[in-house]
């Protein structure tokens, strides 16, 4: 399995991360709705594929932005071979 991770720079405070790889923007990953305060799912997509999906918050939101777009990576290298 491909190792490698797509970049997700900073947007300021936007709340869309896109991800890039070799300079392309190749995937999206945001949150879902609110439940109060606390985020009740974050979403990925690849823009190049059909591949998207939605993943259950655990109220740790810096955690699990990582993991929405550590999916989102994995996916994309996947396709990639």
């Amino acid at each position: 399995m491909n190792s490698q991770s797509l970049r997700w720079p900073s947007e300021g405070s936007a709340d869309l991360w896109r991800g890039y790889h070799r300079g392309a923007e190749v995937a999206e990953v945001w949150p879902g709705a609110f439940v109060g305060n606390l985020i009740s799912g974050w979403h990925w997509k690849l823009l190049s594929f059909s591949d998207s999906e939605n993943l259950a918050a655990t109220g740790d939101e810096d955690r699990d932005r990582y993991a929405a777009q550590s999916a989102a990576s994995r996916a994309y290298f996947s396709h990639l071979g």
